[in-house]
């Protein structure tokens, strides 16, 4: 039996001797990794900033499920009062033809949680695994006083940056021939 070679590509000189290429060569599993890493973060948070928040119809639940298995009480309600409703984001789920009002968004972005944080406030449960990333996310800006807005997208940013990790993580240890 004879073995079949596999055909290699036909390398111009000049690129032989460059580091850069050569560095890629070499590399190439973990450069591509790191460009679909980038892409993904790339389009997450741009997704993440371009959606309002408000327009997916279950965005108040994953904050209610947060709240429920972090142990905190108070803030999904607050959230609801303080953002969701004084910006007119409760006619935008399933909606795609209503806009955010800009106006009252920008009122209502000052917002801020009325309960300041504390750590003996948490009394988190194992399900809260599920939602771990956005949690720190979103309890980090409530222990900053940031708007509620923020706390928001600080839990959208957390998020994008962990399963964008994890991605990069699966696709490193995943064997590719």
């Amino acid at each position: 039996m004879t073995a079949t070679k596999r055909k290699r590509l036909a390398i111009p000189d000049k690129w032989r001797n460059n580091h850069l290429f050569s560095f890629l060569c070499a590399h190439r599993e973990t450069v591509l990794c790191l460009l679909f890493a980038a892409a993904a973060l790339f389009q997450g948070l741009v997704y993440s900033w371009k959606v309002p928040f408000g327009q997916t119809p279950d965005e108040i639940t994953h904050y209610q499920y947060i709240e429920a298995e972090f142990g905190t009480t108070g803030y999904a309600d607050e959230l609801v009062t303080g953002l969701y409703f004084p910006a007119g984001m409760d006619r935008l789920p399933r909606n795609e033809k209503e806009k955010v009002d800009q106006a009252a968004l920008d009122a209502a972005s000052e917002n801020r949680f009325s309960t300041p944080l504390s750590l003996g406030s948490f009394h988190p449960q194992i399900t809260a695994i599920r939602h771990l990333p956005c949690g720190i996310g979103f309890y980090l800006g409530i222990a900053m006083s940031l708007p509620m807005i923020w706390c928001t997208r600080l839990a959208e940013i957390f998020s994008v940056l962990f399963y964008t990790g994890m991605g990069f993580l699966i696709l490193r240890t995943t064997p590719v021939k």
